[in-house]
């Protein structure tokens, strides 16, 4: 077999995985859609929520979302003061 002929069957490989990753990705919409619904929460709280139990950082997010609103605060109150 050729290296031209394995390389293609690499391709063909990655690009059925590709496949296999969209397939699951619309599954998920599908769910985090029909939860919204059921359940009245906002999606991306549903998939931001799913996203940080799945990577196990929340400690990690909500640092991150307090140092941003310290920052916000901070830059907007002075862009405010120098008006």
């Amino acid at each position: 077999m050729s290296d031209v002929t394995k390389l293609k069957g690499v391709i063909v490989d990655i690009a059925t995985q590709l496949q296999v990753i969209d397939d699951r990705r619309l599954v998920v919409k599908e769910i985090i859609d029909e939860t919204a619904k059921k359940y009245n929460v906002p999606k991306k709280y549903i998939s931001k929520m799913a996203k940080t139990y799945f990577k196990d950082n929340f400690d990690e997010v909500s640092t991150e979302s307090e140092e941003f609103s310290q920052l916000y605060m901070s830059v907007m109150s002075r862009a405010n003061n120098d008006e």
